[in-house]
């Protein structure tokens, strides 16, 4: 917290989350479950478009069974009833490593969302940076 950050994950941030857990394997969830409680801090970037997560001791943490260098564990769909917003999840060695979305999240705060996944497919190494840049700039919002 020294550089800047927060140890609290927002009520959005947080149903992506559960919703990609309950897609997970059994040892998926559990991975996921404690890196989330291993949580140092995280840092929101970009008008909150980006979510990056730290640990305390991610050595000692337990790893997704997906474990390449960028991976895209899913692609989920917020949607506010007039409004929406892609949210992908990545994971880098087999830690969740950030949340990126397709916008500022400025109207998702405290409202009733529906969530759907747009994709559930890692991505493959190397293509989830262009892959984010295309949604982000194609998207007709």
């Amino acid at each position: 917290l020294v550089h800047g950050g927060s140890r609290t994950i927002r009520d959005y941030e947080r149903r992506v989350l559960d919703f990609l857990g309950e897609s997970l394997s059994p040892e998926d969830r559990r991975a996921l479950g404690e890196q989330l409680a291993g949580l140092d801090h995280l840092k929101r970037l970009h008008g909150d478009r980006m979510v990056t997560f730290y640990y305390e001791k991610p050595e000692a943490l337990p790893r997704l069974s997906n474990e390449g260098l960028e991976q895209k564990l899913a692609t989920i769909r917020l949607e506010t009833g007039q409004d929406g917003v892609q949210a992908t999840v990545v994971s880098h060695r087999g830690l969740l490593s950030s949340l990126e979305l397709s916008k500022s999240p400025t109207n998702l705060q405290n409202r009733p969302l529906q969530l759907t996944f747009v994709a559930r497919k890692p991505g493959k190494n190397g293509d989830l940076a262009r892959e984010i840049d295309a949604m982000e700039h194609t998207e007709g919002e």
